[in-house]
């Protein structure tokens, strides 16, 4: 919210106009991104790995972004059905972007769980 008024506030007229969905996709989406952050982390025991790698995905020209001009599979990475969820061009629904990146959450936990339990503790 204080993002969103302080865009109002400097842009005045010029900011686009406010819509709720689209604040509630942002949430959900950076929320997915840290649990997806960590259950990598958990898999790779190491943080630093899942930061970098995430930062330099949003931050430049997201890999998915790329792989999406190439194959329509590319439409069902993490990060490019979770962007559905508030972006005005969308290959998804708001609500099966989240769900298909919030299925990507559900089987990195599987995975990291299953991992966690067979890795030996001494490590």
């Amino acid at each position: 919210m204080t993002t969103v008024s302080t865009t109002h506030l400097i842009l005045d007229e010029y900011a686009p106009a406010f819509e709720w969905s689209r604040l509630i996709g942002v949430v959900y989406y950076w929320k997915l991104t840290a649990l997806l952050a960590f259950g990598i982390t958990v898999l790779t025991k190491n943080g630093i790995i899942p930061l970098a790698v995430l930062m330099i995905n949003s931050s430049f020209v997201s890999f998915s972004y790329l792989l999406s001009r190439v194959t329509k599979l590319a439409f069902y990475l993490p990060d490019r059905a979770g962007t559905d969820m508030f972006m005005s061009d969308r290959f998804h629904t708001p609500f099966t972007g989240g769900l298909v990146m919030f299925a990507w959450v559900v089987v990195l936990f599987i995975v990291a769980a299953i991992v966690f339990h067979r890795r030996d503790v001494a490590s």
